[in-house]
């Protein structure tokens, strides 16, 4: 009978225990004690969530057989969906892989895709002849309303490393409660780039284009072609200009900034011309005339005529000798190119990777009449120095060590955020046949703005992304071919529009960091037999001495 009684609760303690495993799994419920936090939703998203009071459709297409590293990020994106799904039941989330069905099916679905301006993201596994397709995207939509998200933070081709998908899995809740953020705006914002004066071409921003476009519309301007900046475009970018703008187009961004209108200056103070610096070894760069000083002065910034060096630096190839006929190169610290350290006491550059500034300037605060607050975002360094104009460049100074004395400056800025309302640089210029003009064109001169927001950085190449020279595949913005690592300056970027555009609730959400705990894979492969079994037997183990100690203990104090 004791027997029978024992056997019996044994059975209903492994039935319990099943039970709890099925309802633990089914409700996922979860205690986050990880020291980054990573499975709790911020009071932010937590704040979103609360006021979506209608339903929401989620389109997830990240799904589908994965290579194990990638196999990371489509966990974490189901888990995290399920927490919001959780907090909110407007939330209605759907799975789908593009790439099954039939071969018209599947054509048909990524020609739909492609349109909307999702391309698929190719995976080499190892062991298979053909590349897989996959599309690590999310639509979010809200009535006729849909908003695209990226889950995978970097573009390039090819099966993503460990620190890629970490980087991913971290901006998860950033992407999506943005995401879900713009779903509710009245209009979808416009971010538009200069052109005229040698800017930048589009194949140069192209992937910071590429990723301004899951969020805004983006497109060209030429300054001489039109009267006015419509006040329906949220952010104008002036990046790297290589000619003189002349005075009717500082007016028109001057009127444009005193409308509230937000701007970006990305601009080179002296030009180098890095082609003749590598043929000659030498190169005098001098300043550029952009015709811009006055108006920035005015605003309440001047870009000195000068280059930062700084110990804080990146690496250039130099040739060293030959061995067999082949050119041999090496690589040397190069002062001018900068790993900018960014200020992590504003939110567009807080928690941010280095961002690479190249022949970068000082930038000087000077007083305003108006109120203007005046903060760095981008710093040289603590070993810094700098030459005026003119500027002779020496590739030779990387064959000698530095002198650290030399070196006396300590952070110069390169990067400033103005905020507050500015004074027109035409006050009291603007005769009165300008004024009759402007008002046949139903405008009206404005020589004090209203709130609005500037940023200045003293490079323009800050938005250049490189272009593979053999594939002509367009390279991730910041990433250093020579350095192979990926820098801060698309982050930062992208920061900055959404911080211009007001959307900076959310970009606390951006700089949480997951630390990447990786496994010593020599260990794995060696060890991994012993953990398996110990993964196995150990629960039963334990169980068992639980059985036999309750047992024993039973014995002991009824017999």
């Amino acid at each position: 009978m004791k027997k029978d009684y024992h056997i019996r609760n044994f059975i209903l303690l492994i039935f319990g225990l099943i039970a709890i495993n099925f309802i633990g799994v089914q409700s996922e419920v979860q205690w986050d004690w990880t020291e980054d936090n990573r499975y709790t939703l911020s009071s932010t998203t937590e704040a979103v969530l609360e006021k979506i009071d209608d339903r929401i459709l989620i389109d997830v297409y990240l799904t589908g057989d994965f290579p194990a590293v990638f196999k990371r990020l489509e966990q974490s994106t189901r888990s995290i969906f399920n927490r919001y799904e959780r907090m909110n039941l407007n939330l209605l989330i759907s799975y789908e892989n593009p790439s099954v069905g039939s071969v018209e099916e599947v054509n048909l679905r990524r020609e739909e895709l492609a349109k909307e301006g999702l391309s698929s993201v190719r995976l080499n596994i190892p062991g298979e002849s053909l590349e897989r397709r996959i599309y690590p995207y999310a639509a979010l939509k809200y009535g006729t309303k849909k908003v695209y998200i990226n889950l995978l933070e970097s573009e390039r081709s090819g099966t993503p490393n460990d620190q890629v998908i970490n980087e991913s899995i971290a901006l998860l809740e950033y992407k999506i409660t943005s995401g879900l953020l713009r779903l509710f705006q009245d209009r979808k914002k416009n971010v538009l780039f200069t052109e005229g004066h040698g800017e930048l071409q589009p194949y140069e921003t192209a992937d910071l284009e590429q990723s301004l476009r899951f969020y805004f519309n983006t497109g060209r301007v030429n300054l001489d072609s039109i009267v006015s900046i419509p006040q329906n475009i949220d952010v104008v970018v002036v990046a790297q200009p290589k000619s003189s703008f002349s005075d009717r187009e500082k007016f028109i961004i001057d009127q444009y900034i005193m409308n509230g209108g937000k701007m970006m200056f990305l601009l080179d103070p002296m030009r180098v011309d890095e082609d003749s610096l590598r043929t000659t070894g030498r190169f005098v760069a001098t300043d550029y005339d952009l015709g811009l000083n006055d108006i920035l002065y005015k605003y309440g910034v001047r870009l000195q005529s000068n280059l930062i060096l700084s110990l804080e630096n990146t690496r250039i190839p130099l040739e060293v000798g030959q061995v067999g006929g082949q050119k041999q190169f090496d690589l040397f610290p190069w002062y001018y190119y900068i790993a900018s350290i960014p200020n992590d006491n504003h939110m567009i550059s807080r928690g941010l990777e280095r961002v690479r500034l190249t022949y970068g300037s000082v930038i000087d605060t000077v007083a305003t009449s108006t109120a203007v607050t005046k903060t760095p975002l981008l710093f040289s360094g603590p070993y810094s120095r700098y030459q005026f104009n003119p500027v002779d460049i020496d590739l030779n100074i990387v064959r000698f060590e530095p002198d650290v004395s030399a070196f006396n400056h300590v952070n110069l800025p390169m990067a400033m955020l103005l905020e507050g309302q500015f004074e027109s640089l035409y006050k009291n210029r603007v005769s009165s046949s300008m004024e009759e003009g402007l008002a046949s064109l139903g405008q009206s001169f404005q020589a004090m703005s209203k709130p609005t927001k500037i940023m200045v950085v003293s490079d323009g190449d800050i938005a250049k992304n490189e272009i593979d020279p053999r594939t002509k595949d367009i390279r991730s913005l910041g990433y250093d071919r020579y350095e192979q690592f990926t820098f801060g300056n698309k982050p930062f970027l992208l920061n900055a529009v959404e911080y211009l555009t007001g959307l900076d609730v959310v970009l606390p959400l951006r700089a949480k960091d997951l630390k990447l705990r990786l496994l010593d894979q020599q260990k794995v492969e060696a060890e991994s037999s012993l953990w398996q079994a110990m993964n196995f037997s150990l629960p039963i183990v334990f169980f068992l001495m639980m059985s036999f100690g309750l047992n024993f203990y039973r014995k002991r104090k009824y017999q």
